[in-house]
């Protein structure tokens, strides 16, 4: 029985002087160089982006009588490049060796944010196109066309109708007026 218990006494003073061992050799094996590359675990700095709606309208005046207004709305995000919209129609033009080209009519858009912070800056560009007399492209007669262009770089303040251009168009009495209105989403 003494044997026994010098036995059992033995097994535990060694299993409690190995143990502790392993536990270093394992720590040292730690050190050594792996073959395996090393992760290393930075925490990154999330950067929040913004985005905002832009809500644009188009006015179409005569003589100080609105005879028009229309309506585009862009969703952007700050750190993005700009965003395009185009609506309108590809009219033919014929040309002289019996083949067609392409004018694009109507509406173009185009609005970048410069600067997301304070304050926030937004460049816009608009091309509004027409044509004079549209029953010339019926007739094969090269069309006339017209257009108008607001381009503009302004501070915008959110949550507030702007006018960001006004101008009036040669040919008539029709003034044209461009206005975006923001918020933060």
């Amino acid at each position: 029985m003494i044997s026994k218990t010098i036995s059992f006494t033995l097994l535990m003073l060694v299993l409690g002087i190995a143990c502790p061992l392993s536990k270093a050799q394992d720590t040292n094996n730690a050190s050594k160089p792996s073959s395996q590359p090393a992760v290393i675990n930075v925490p990154s700095k999330k950067i929040e982006a913004n985005t905002f709606r832009f809500e644009f309208t188009i006015n179409e005046f005569e003589n100080g009588k609105k005879l028009n207004s229309r309506k585009y709305s862009l969703d952007m995000v700050d750190q993005e490049p700009g965003q395009d919209l185009n609506i309108g129609t590809r009219v033919p033009v014929p040309s002289e060796d019996g083949k067609s080209s392409y004018l694009d009519i109507g509406t173009r858009l185009f609005a970048r944010l410069v600067n997301y912070h304070s304050p926030l800056t937004l460049d816009v560009r608009v091309d509004l196109s027409t044509l004079a007399n549209p029953a010339d492209v019926a007739k094969n007669v090269p069309p006339l066309v017209r257009q108008v262009r607001i381009s503009a770089s302004t501070a915008v303040i959110l949550n507030k109708t702007m006018v960001i251009g006004s101008v009036e168009d040669p040919n008539s009495d029709h003034q044209f007026q461009l206005e975006v209105t923001a918020t933060k989403l």
